[in-house]
Formats: C-alpha cells, structure tokens, sequence
C-alpha cells in the first residue's frame, strides 16, 4: 500500500459527507461556541522552565519551549470535504498552531502546562505533568490534543487516519513505572467533555460521546478501545482489543512478542526521534479494525461487534493525543509529523 501523495485528487465524496463538512465549516455560532470553550481547555502556561532537561528530546536540542514560541507561519494543510492531509513541511522554527485550521487541547486531564509547536517540519507537544516545585511521583494522569477544525464521516464504509508519531522513544517509559504514548481518538465529540469514571486515556476525556481510541504505546503493544455515549459514571468501555484481547472472530497481531516486532520501530539510548517516527494508518470498518505501520500490516481484528450508527454514520472529529501517567520527567516532549483523515489514493 502506497501512501498518497499531497498533490494527488481527493476522491468524490458522498452527498451525505460533502453535505456535513460544508455544514460544519459554515457554521458561525458553532465556531463561537468552540471559542468560548476553548478558552477554558487551554489555560495560560504556569512556568517557562527553561534549561531543564526534556524526555524525548536529545541534551542537543531545545530545552522546554513553553516561554520560547514566538513564530507563526502559514497552514499547511489541504483540506477537501471529507479528506485532510498535511505533512508539516512548513520550513518553520518555535512556531505556534495561530492561523492554522488547527484546534488546540491543552492540559487537559490534571496535568501541569503544555504546549503545541511547529519546529524542524514537524510538530512537537511540551508537556509538564506537575509544577516543578512538586517532588516524586503526585499521580498526574492527561496530557494535550489536536485535531483538525472538520468534521469527517466514513466514506465508502471506512475511516483511514494516518498520522507519524515517534512512538518507540525509551524515554517514554519513567523508571518510576509512569509512561507517555501517543493517540488516535476518533468521537462525535468537538472538544473534551469531561472525564469518565477512573480515566486515564485521552478517549476517556469524552463522556456523553461515543469514542474509539487507539494507544500507540513504546512498548509496541497496540491497545484499542470502543467507549459508550453515557455521563461516564461506572462500567463506561463497550470493549478493548489487543494482541492478548479479542474482540473480533480473526486476529493478527499488535505487538512485538508475536512475531512482528520488526514492523515497529524502537529508538535505542541517545537516539533522536526521527530514528523512531513511523506512519500508523488506522483502517475502521463497521466491524473490523487494522493498523498499518510504515505501509505493513501490524495489528488487525476482523468481524467485531458492529460499531454504533453515531459513529459510522454521524459526524466525527479526529484527535492525534499526546498522553501521560505518572511520568516522571518535569517535561516531556511528543514528536508528531503526518496526519491525513481519508487521504487520496
């Protein structure tokens, strides 16, 4: 399978999917709404905490950014009804998200501060999980987000997202036990909502709202999971998947301790990022699930319970989640590139 390129045609979507992307584009009221909302999600950096050493970063680059972006630049994302498709190759440094079609989560969960950044064509979250007068391991569980100001729908009886995301990064795993990974959250949900009976994921922030999220873990074991529409109180998880949990009649897969490990990429001791950025592409159906790495199939569950209407047949939003729990670094760096919902080809 190859990946589309950016200047390939978009394929013709659906009346139904042209109709609700030109539906959420043009709705004003709505737009206020997001704003008032947003200036709630994302509060004012607490602490600049220059000179500090960053997890998942090398001693070689920026330390923590949260006083240093200063630069803005253009979108460089191609947007269509029904498809996105942006490569980050902005040529940018310390940049922000302004003037992008971009929507920004931050500190969301009981996290300190974070940040999302454009820098080295690609794009970047700070995060701290707690002030740095805080000693030792308070718990802190949340992280940030950003999805693409669009709906999106299923078209032909699929959703494709594609992203790249450093996910084997050995500093994402704290000696403490704590860890940080990446997700793709896919919901009905526009924004946050609240969080769910013992959260601990980014698709645990969206109760009221069926949500299907997929944890790119630096362990390589690949976790999914299929969240209710309820208030999010009590036994919320419709189902999870994994290489030792089935959901589906067939099962491939998810993790290197079943023979494929050679598909996702680890980052050893005193490597950069790009030494780990690989491309997942999530394929959904009613009833399947499968994620490629780097264009080679590495998990996948055939014929599972049929997902809800809300989700194959409503409007969805797409977040890329940079997440943590009980990390213990005063700041930890995500490193993202590539993110495409329904790309051509």
């Amino acid at each position: 399978m190859d990946l589309p390129t950016r200047n390939a045609t978009p394929p013709k979507p659906t009346a139904a999917a042209a109709s609700r992307w030109r539906r959420t584009a043009a709705t004003a009221a709505a737009t206020a709404a997001l704003a008032t909302a947003l200036a709630a999600c994302n509060p004012e950096v607490l602490e600049c905490r220059s000179g500090e050493p960053v997890a998942g970063a090398l001693s070689t680059q920026p330390g923590p950014v949260f006083c240093n972006i200063d630069g803005e630049g253009a979108d460089t994302a191609v947007s269509g009804p029904n498809t996105w498709v942006d490569d980050f190759d902005h040529g940018l440094s310390f940049a922000d998200f302004s003037g992008t079609d971009y929507v920004t989560f931050d500190a969301v969960g009981d996290v300190a501060q974070s940040t999302h950044w454009r820098h080295a064509d690609h794009w970047m979250v700070d995060l701290s999980p707690d002030a740095s007068d805080v000693v030792g391991d308070t718990g802190a569980t949340g992280g940030a987000m950003l999805r693409p100001n669009q709906s999106f729908a299923f078209e032909n009886g699929k959703l494709v997202v594609e992203t790249t995301f450093a996910a084997g990064l050995p500093a994402y795993t704290s000696d403490n036990g704590g860890t940080a990974w990446g997700e793709i959250d896919i919901t009905t949900a526009p924004l946050p909502t609240g969080r769910r009976t013992g959260a601990l994921y980014g698709y645990d922030l969206f109760p009221h709202h069926y949500t299907l999220g997929c944890r790119l873990q630096p362990d390589s074991a690949t976790i999914c999971s299929l969240m209710d529409n309820s208030d999010g109180v009590g036994a919320t998880r419709l189902w999870e998947m994994s290489f030792f949990q089935q959901v589906g009649q067939q099962t491939f897969g998810g993790g290197d301790f079943v023979g494929d490990g050679s598909v996702f990429t680890y980052c050893d001791e005193g490597e950069g990022d790009l030494a780990c950025r690989s491309t997942f592409r999530l394929e959904l159906t009613r009833t399947s699930l499968a994620i490629f790495i780097d264009n080679q199939l590495y998990f996948e569950q055939r014929d599972i319970p049929p997902l809800p209407d809300e989700l194959v047949e409503g409007e969805l939003y797409v977040y890329a989640s940079s997440m943590m729990s009980r990390h213990s670094a005063h700041t930890i760096r995500f490193h993202w590139d590539r993110l495409a919902v329904n790309p051509p080809g």
